[in-house]
Protein backbone atom coordinates (compact mmCIF):
# COMPACT_ATOMS: atom_id res chain seq x y z
CA UNK A 1 0.00 0.00 0.00
CA UNK A 2 2.94 2.40 0.23
CA UNK A 3 3.21 2.32 -3.52
CA UNK A 4 0.00 4.28 -3.62
CA UNK A 5 1.47 7.13 -1.34
CA UNK A 6 3.65 8.54 -4.15
CA UNK A 7 1.63 10.98 -4.97
CA UNK A 8 1.46 12.68 -1.70
CA UNK A 9 5.12 12.58 -1.75
CA UNK A 10 5.56 14.75 -4.89
CA UNK A 11 2.84 17.06 -3.95
CA UNK A 12 4.84 17.80 -0.87
CA UNK A 13 7.98 17.42 -2.21
CA UNK A 14 6.52 20.50 -5.07
CA UNK A 15 4.68 22.50 -2.22
CA UNK A 16 7.58 22.70 0.48
CA UNK A 17 10.51 22.70 -2.20
CA UNK A 18 8.85 25.58 -3.60
CA UNK A 19 8.33 27.19 -0.99
CA UNK A 20 11.75 26.61 0.57
CA UNK A 21 13.90 27.36 -2.12
CA UNK A 22 11.97 30.53 -3.11
CA UNK A 23 9.94 29.67 -6.15
CA UNK A 24 6.81 30.36 -4.96
CA UNK A 25 4.95 32.17 -1.72
CA UNK A 26 2.82 29.69 0.35
CA UNK A 27 -0.31 31.48 -0.92
CA UNK A 28 0.75 30.91 -4.38
CA UNK A 29 1.98 27.16 -3.25
CA UNK A 30 -2.24 26.13 -2.83
CA UNK A 31 -2.90 26.90 -6.77
CA UNK A 32 0.45 24.79 -7.29
CA UNK A 33 -0.48 21.97 -5.45
CA UNK A 34 -4.07 21.89 -7.01
CA UNK A 35 -2.69 21.99 -10.40
CA UNK A 36 0.06 19.36 -9.36
CA UNK A 37 -2.93 17.47 -8.05
CA UNK A 38 -4.94 18.02 -11.27
CA UNK A 39 -2.28 16.96 -13.46
CA UNK A 40 -1.33 13.64 -11.06
CA UNK A 41 -5.20 12.87 -11.85
CA UNK A 42 -4.38 13.15 -15.79
CA UNK A 43 -1.62 10.72 -15.93
CA UNK A 44 -3.50 8.44 -13.70
CA UNK A 45 -6.24 8.95 -15.93
CA UNK A 46 -8.72 9.00 -13.19
CA UNK A 47 -9.92 12.12 -14.45
CA UNK A 48 -13.63 12.32 -15.59
CA UNK A 49 -15.88 15.23 -16.45
CA UNK A 50 -17.92 14.00 -13.68
CA UNK A 51 -15.26 13.44 -11.56
CA UNK A 52 -13.86 17.68 -12.63
CA UNK A 53 -17.41 18.69 -11.93
CA UNK A 54 -17.62 17.36 -8.77
CA UNK A 55 -14.57 18.57 -7.77
CA UNK A 56 -15.33 22.29 -8.63
CA UNK A 57 -18.63 22.06 -6.62
CA UNK A 58 -16.92 21.16 -3.70
CA UNK A 59 -14.34 23.56 -3.96
CA UNK A 60 -17.19 26.09 -4.55
CA UNK A 61 -18.80 24.76 -1.12
CA UNK A 62 -15.93 24.79 0.74
CA UNK A 63 -14.66 28.40 -0.27
CA UNK A 64 -17.92 29.95 -0.25
CA UNK A 65 -18.40 28.71 3.79
CA UNK A 66 -14.56 29.93 4.17
CA UNK A 67 -15.65 33.47 2.40
CA UNK A 68 -18.50 33.77 4.92
CA UNK A 69 -16.47 32.35 7.88
CA UNK A 70 -14.00 35.42 7.01
CA UNK A 71 -16.58 37.96 6.76
CA UNK A 72 -17.78 37.02 9.93
CA UNK A 73 -14.01 37.16 11.86
CA UNK A 74 -13.83 40.63 10.22
CA UNK A 75 -16.77 41.96 11.98
CA UNK A 76 -15.85 40.04 14.84
CA UNK A 77 -12.89 41.75 14.68
CA UNK A 78 -13.98 45.18 14.51
CA UNK A 79 -16.05 44.46 17.81
CA UNK A 80 -13.19 43.36 19.61
CA UNK A 81 -11.30 46.23 18.53
CA UNK A 82 -14.25 48.24 19.54
CA UNK A 83 -14.43 46.36 23.31
CA UNK A 84 -10.88 46.03 23.66
CA UNK A 85 -11.71 42.51 24.88
CA UNK A 86 -8.16 41.51 23.58
CA UNK A 87 -6.34 43.33 26.21
CA UNK A 88 -9.01 42.15 28.84
CA UNK A 89 -7.93 38.93 28.04
CA UNK A 90 -4.07 39.26 27.89
CA UNK A 91 -4.61 40.75 30.88
CA UNK A 92 -6.22 38.02 32.48
CA UNK A 93 -3.56 35.68 31.00
CA UNK A 94 -0.69 37.53 32.63
CA UNK A 95 -2.28 37.55 35.39
CA UNK A 96 -2.00 33.50 35.67
CA UNK A 97 1.96 33.57 37.03
CA UNK A 98 3.66 33.30 33.45
CA UNK A 99 3.96 33.12 29.92
CA UNK A 100 4.01 29.41 29.76
CA UNK A 101 1.04 29.19 31.84
CA UNK A 102 -0.79 31.22 30.10
CA UNK A 103 0.35 29.54 26.79
CA UNK A 104 -1.01 26.46 28.16
CA UNK A 105 -4.15 27.67 29.12
CA UNK A 106 -4.72 29.13 25.74
CA UNK A 107 -3.66 25.39 23.75
CA UNK A 108 -6.28 23.26 26.40
CA UNK A 109 -9.14 25.95 25.42
CA UNK A 110 -8.87 24.52 22.12
CA UNK A 111 -10.12 21.18 23.08
CA UNK A 112 -13.54 22.14 23.96
CA UNK A 113 -13.46 24.55 20.81
CA UNK A 114 -12.61 21.19 18.90
CA UNK A 115 -15.64 19.56 19.52
CA UNK A 116 -18.62 22.19 18.56
CA UNK A 117 -16.07 24.50 15.90
CA UNK A 118 -14.33 23.88 12.83
CA UNK A 119 -10.89 24.37 12.19
CA UNK A 120 -11.03 27.69 10.08
CA UNK A 121 -14.07 28.94 12.56
CA UNK A 122 -11.61 28.27 15.85
CA UNK A 123 -8.51 30.26 14.56
CA UNK A 124 -10.12 33.33 13.03
CA UNK A 125 -12.36 34.19 15.85
CA UNK A 126 -9.53 33.33 18.59
CA UNK A 127 -6.27 34.13 17.17
CA UNK A 128 -7.28 37.99 17.70
CA UNK A 129 -8.05 37.35 21.46
CA UNK A 130 -4.72 35.80 21.90
CA UNK A 131 -2.46 38.09 20.09
CA UNK A 132 -1.64 41.26 22.30
CA UNK A 133 -0.77 38.80 25.01
CA UNK A 134 1.66 36.78 22.99
CA UNK A 135 3.28 40.19 21.28
CA UNK A 136 3.61 41.64 24.82
CA UNK A 137 5.35 38.67 26.30
CA UNK A 138 7.29 38.11 23.19
CA UNK A 139 6.29 34.51 22.17
CA UNK A 140 7.14 33.14 18.19
CA UNK A 141 4.01 33.63 16.39
CA UNK A 142 5.72 30.62 14.36
CA UNK A 143 5.86 28.55 17.10
CA UNK A 144 2.50 29.54 18.55
CA UNK A 145 0.93 28.62 14.83
CA UNK A 146 2.16 24.91 15.11
CA UNK A 147 0.91 24.96 18.05
CA UNK A 148 -2.10 26.09 17.60
CA UNK A 149 -2.37 24.00 14.63
CA UNK A 150 -1.70 20.84 16.63
CA UNK A 151 -4.64 21.70 19.28
CA UNK A 152 -6.92 22.35 16.63
CA UNK A 153 -6.79 18.79 14.94
CA UNK A 154 -6.45 17.45 18.54
CA UNK A 155 -10.05 19.30 19.32
CA UNK A 156 -11.41 17.98 16.18
CA UNK A 157 -10.64 13.77 16.82
CA UNK A 158 -11.49 14.56 21.07
CA UNK A 159 -14.14 12.57 22.12
CA UNK A 160 -17.45 12.90 22.84
CA UNK A 161 -17.98 15.53 19.79
CA UNK A 162 -14.73 15.71 17.53
CA UNK A 163 -16.33 16.54 14.08
CA UNK A 164 -13.57 14.79 12.04
CA UNK A 165 -14.94 12.16 13.75
CA UNK A 166 -18.15 11.98 12.34
CA UNK A 167 -16.95 12.67 8.90
CA UNK A 168 -15.08 9.12 9.19
CA UNK A 169 -18.04 7.57 10.30
CA UNK A 170 -20.48 9.51 7.40
CA UNK A 171 -17.41 7.90 4.88
CA UNK A 172 -17.66 4.25 5.97
CA UNK A 173 -21.00 4.05 7.53
CA UNK A 174 -20.68 0.45 8.26
CA UNK A 175 -18.31 1.17 11.49
CA UNK A 176 -19.98 2.23 14.66
CA UNK A 177 -19.00 5.59 15.81
CA UNK A 178 -18.02 3.96 19.19
CA UNK A 179 -15.33 1.85 17.27
CA UNK A 180 -14.22 4.99 15.71
CA UNK A 181 -13.65 6.96 19.02
CA UNK A 182 -11.56 3.79 20.32
CA UNK A 183 -9.21 3.95 17.13
CA UNK A 184 -8.89 7.28 17.64
CA UNK A 185 -7.21 7.34 21.03
CA UNK A 186 -3.41 6.08 19.92
CA UNK A 187 -3.75 8.98 17.36
CA UNK A 188 -4.84 11.52 20.77
CA UNK A 189 -2.01 10.13 23.17
CA UNK A 190 1.05 10.59 19.67
CA UNK A 191 -0.19 14.31 19.30
CA UNK A 192 -0.20 15.04 22.99
CA UNK A 193 3.33 13.21 22.72
CA UNK A 194 4.18 15.59 20.05
CA UNK A 195 3.04 18.74 21.65
CA UNK A 196 5.03 18.10 24.41
CA UNK A 197 7.88 17.83 22.67
CA UNK A 198 7.08 20.91 20.37
CA UNK A 199 6.49 23.04 24.06
CA UNK A 200 9.41 21.82 25.31
CA UNK A 201 11.99 22.27 22.53
CA UNK A 202 10.71 25.18 20.58
CA UNK A 203 13.70 25.11 18.11
CA UNK A 204 11.55 21.81 16.50
CA UNK A 205 9.15 24.52 15.34
CA UNK A 206 11.13 27.43 14.35
CA UNK A 207 14.64 25.50 12.79
CA UNK A 208 13.52 24.81 9.49
CA UNK A 209 11.89 28.62 9.02
CA UNK A 210 15.02 30.18 10.31
CA UNK A 211 16.94 29.10 7.63
CA UNK A 212 14.64 30.56 5.45
CA UNK A 213 14.97 33.99 6.16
Amino acid sequence: SLGDLWVIIVLFALVIGGIYFGFFTPIEAGAISSAGALLVTLVTGRLTWRNLAESLIDTASVTVIIFVLLVGAMVFNVFLTLSNLPQAVAALLNSVGSPMAGLALILLLYIPLGMVMDATGMIVLTVPLYLPFLASNGISLIWFGVLLMMMVEIGLITPPVGMNVFVVQGVIKVVPMQVIFRGMVPFLIADFAVLALLVAFPQLSLFLPSLMR
